[in-house]
């Protein structure tokens, strides 16, 4: 895993592992969002920006990350091994 520039980042909904070094938690899962707001059926606003839980798309001044990395899948034997929890 290795971290890239912001701007090499997919647009396209993908969950990724952003890096804000401003914020006190600098390592944050998001994805980059397109939101439209309507007022009485009126488009109002439209925004593009990388939301990490849906927050920041709500902030007025919203930090924006400097890297990303893709994230991890599960590991390999994920759906093979046994957890010891009985499934119904």
């Amino acid at each position: 895993m290795k971290w890239q520039p912001i701007e090499l980042a997919p647009k396209d909904g993908t969950r990724v592992l952003l890096w804000y070094p401003m914020l006190v938690c600098k390592e944050h899962i998001g994805s980059w969002n397109h939101t439209q707001r309507y007022l009485n059926g009126k488009l109002e606003s439209e925004d593009e920006s990388w939301s990490i839980g849906g927050v920041m798309s709500f902030l007025q001044d919203k930090p924006q990350p400097t890297h990303w990395s893709p994230l991890l899948g599960p590991p390999d034997d994920a759906m093979t091994m046994d957890t010891g929890v009985a499934v119904a």
